[in-house]
């Protein structure tokens, strides 16, 4: 019995040493704003960052420190992965660090990072607006409604948090078709706590009919119903298409300086792409740019631009503007074939500093967000440069530098041979292999 009474002094001391609370909006600058929930010790938050979604769920282990499973998954594949995070709070700061679980999407099992984010009273709200490709309005409520709430659904799994005005509300529920049950946690601005018993039904794209009862008795009684329907919250009306890649070979013939043959030195890649509305709205045409220079002296150059067409709007559509990124860039130093991009022992930010042309720091943090990669992250930045063959060729793939319109640019530097193309085949030239595209949000005129 002296063992229970001990045992039950402990866990009460534990149920009141959280005495701060992390129930609010917290940022990570240039990478995303989540919504954070705590209920005794245990959190929850949602988020956005770049193309993935996150549901976090833990628990306070310690006065300050949290321990968490994050589920993050793919807007535009649906791909899921999870993470642990573990955080120290400090007032308004969280220091963290996470592990990924799985090898999945773009993480590997294992693979690790950290992040400091602080509370902030912002008034943008973390999940609006929200899109992607494998992500349909009328089958995911994720997003903002109307109620001033933050909604994430993780296939039938459906939160949404609601934090203003002196209360704090974490709802979770499950989907059935279009119905949306479960319970509301909701404390009102004096700490009375008590459960609201919800229903959802999703009646198109924009619209929720919702009802509920009150289990407890708060600012609201034991019993009391309301029902009433509720919107989402539209701030674009923009829609987010799909542009064709580029898969077919670019490759500049102009000789502009030196010889035709870089000689394994470099050479130095600049490549740029420009989104523009072309046919009187009726296509989207990218204007490509590459510039190569060896990187020695006699300095062979060679520098070509060309405009392809990536997109036909729906027949009686025409497209009045592009809301995403237009352009994109990216310049690397090429490496000779067969390189092994990093090697055990070596400092990953230099090598990735270095390979990008000095520019590896200047990396936009936009551009990073829409691979899920948090700024600093050298080592995450490092896996998505890759060296392939081609034709007999090293193609590197390396992401943009600037500007969330094109993810990877495919491109071959140094052949081995003759590199500045002086016929129409490519074959053993300096050259475009691919370029892979984002998707774009546009504004239509029907």
């Amino acid at each position: 019995m002296k063992n229970l009474c001990w045992l039950m002094l402990f866990f009460g001391f534990l149920n009141t040493a959280v005495a701060q609370d992390v129930t609010g909006t917290w940022h990570n600058p240039g990478i995303y704003k989540a919504e954070w929930f705590q209920d005794g010790q245990n959190v929850y938050s949602i988020y956005n960052v770049g193309n993935f979604k996150h549901y976090l769920s833990g628990r306070f282990i310690s006065t300050n420190q949290i321990e968490a499973q994050v589920v993050r998954i793919d807007v535009n594949t649906n791909c899921r992965t999870t993470m642990t995070f573990r955080y120290t709070l400090n007032g308004n700061t969280l220091t963290g660090s996470w592990t990924a679980n799985d090898s999945n999407c773009d993480l590997q099992r294992g693979q690790t990072s950290s992040e400091v984010i602080t509370r902030t009273n912002a008034s943008t709200r973390p999940m609006n607006p929200f899109g992607g490709t494998a992500f349909n309005p009328a089958t995911d409520v994720t997003g903002s409604w109307s109620w001033e709430d933050d909604w994430l659904q993780d296939n039938q799994n459906v939160y949404y948090m609601a934090n203003g005005n002196g209360f704090k509300q974490f709802f979770k529920g499950i989907r059935r078709g279009n119905q949306i049950t479960g319970q509301l946690i909701r404390y009102n601005p004096s700490g009375c706590r008590m459960i609201l018993n919800q229903t959802f039904t999703q009646t198109n794209a924009n619209t929720m009919q919702y009802s509920w009862v009150a289990q407890g008795n708060c600012d609201v009684t034991n019993g009391q119903r309301e029902e009433g329907t509720i919107t989402r919250k539209i701030t674009s009306t923009g829609s987010t298409i799909t542009l064709s890649d580029i898969d077919e070979w670019l490759c500049p013939k102009a000789l502009l300086r030196g010889d035709r043959e870089f000689d394994g030195h470099g050479p130095r890649i600049k490549c740029e792409v420009t989104l523009s509305i072309g046919d009187a709205g009726r296509s989207l045409y990218a204007d490509i740019s590459l510039w190569a220079q060896e990187t020695v002296h006699d300095w062979s150059t060679t520098e070509q631009k060309w405009r392809k067409k990536v997109y036909d709007a729906p027949y009686g559509k025409t497209i009045t503007a592009i809301n995403s990124d237009k352009a994109s860039r990216t310049q690397f130093i090429s490496p000779a074939g067969g390189f092994q991009f990093l090697v055990p022992g070596n400092d990953v930010a230099s090598v990735v500093n270095g390979f990008l042309d000095g520019a590896g720091g200047a990396i936009s943090n936009a551009v990073l967000a829409s691979h899920g990669i948090p700024s600093g992250d050298f080592r995450a930045v490092a896996r998505l440069i890759t060296g392939a063959i081609n034709s007999g060729n090293t193609v590197v793939r390396v992401p943009a530098l600037e500007g969330t319109l094109v993810r990877f640019f495919h491109i071959v530097g140094d052949t081995g041979g003759a590199d500045i193309s002086d016929d129409d085949n490519c074959n053993d030239d300096t050259r475009i292999v691919k370029l892979e595209f984002n998707p774009v949000n546009v504004t239509f005129r029907q």
